[in-house]
């Protein structure tokens, strides 16, 4: 009833919160970061493409997985005869994990 909306909406705008403290604090390491390279040489290759093509994007995408998760779970708490019309990318990827996992702990039968 009334305790599980109101556990389902805190959830929901924990993990709203939880984006803006990881936006805050990703902007001031990334300004700590570039700032100890400004007086030197520049930033070495590989270092940069670690930073900017792999780290960056990869923070804002586990935000908006942790997002989905916390949307689907809001709404089978709040309305659990409703689905959302799209299938969170954490449970398609713990879906072809678990099948993964299964193919490859049975026992394949030879004929």
């Amino acid at each position: 009833g009334h305790w599980e909306l109101w556990r389902a909406k805190s959830s929901l705008c924990l993990v709203l919160l939880a984006g803006v403290l990881v936006a805050i604090s990703v902007t001031y390491c990334g300004h700590r970061y570039l700032g100890a390279y400004v007086s030197g040489a520049g930033i070495p290759c590989v270092e940069g493409i670690i930073v900017v093509g792999v780290a960056l994007p990869a923070l804002p995408v586990l935000f908006l997985c942790a997002l989905e998760h916390s949307e689907w779970l809001f709404l089978r708490r709040v309305s659990p005869q409703a689905q959302l019309r799209y299938t969170p990318v954490v449970h398609k990827l713990a879906e072809r994990l678990r099948r993964g996992m299964r193919q490859r702990c049975t026992p394949h039968m030879r004929a």
